[in-house]
């Protein structure tokens, strides 16, 4: 589970501590055996900010981190909370990349149409009535089809409001 407020991470611990709970500096990723930098590279940190501690880093890298940390689980299922909130564009193309390589279920609750549109490939809209709607088309796709339908139901209505003014007359 990814949260937006990052509540996996520790503070007080730095980036070895936090890959390397029992010690050593070797990290396993879906079967791979990797030194915690070689891993931790991928996602833009250099050398230096292993010894640095989560607390003193900016949001935007405590997400780059909880998003390392989250692909090191052995998971098939993953829950991902506005994963895109405090990422720059370089970052998403790498939360990108692993999630369409990753095996199992990914469940995103995201604002993020673009994002939505690359990753999604089903859609469960909730709707205000209380009723829930799925889709297979794109998130961007489905706004568009949404806003003409409002437009077409504020035109009926008003039709029908008009109506029955010509017809006193």
């Amino acid at each position: 589970y990814f949260d937006q407020h990052r509540e996996l991470l520790d503070d007080d611990k730095n980036l070895i501590e936090t890959f390397c709970p029992h010690g050593g500096d070797r990290v396993q990723v879906r079967g791979a055996d990797l030194h915690v930098y070689g891993y931790l590279k991928n996602f833009l940190f250099p050398r230096e900010f292993l010894e640095k501690k989560v607390g003193v880093l900016s949001g935007g890298e405590k997400n780059r981190i909880a998003l390392a940390l989250l692909f090191t689980k052995d998971v098939d299922i993953l829950i991902l909370d506005e994963p895109t909130n405090d990422l720059d564009i370089p970052t998403i193309n790498i939360l990108e990349e692993q999630l369409t390589n990753f095996s199992g279920a990914v469940i995103i609750v995201s604002h993020d149409r673009y994002f939505v549109d690359k990753i999604a490939k089903k859609l469960f809209i909730f709707k205000s009535d209380k009723t829930i709607e799925e889709s297979h088309q794109q998130y961007s796709e489905y706004l568009e089809l949404e806003k003409e339908l409002q437009e077409l139901n504020a035109m009926e209505l008003s039709a029908l409001q008009t109506k029955p003014k010509e017809q006193e007359k």
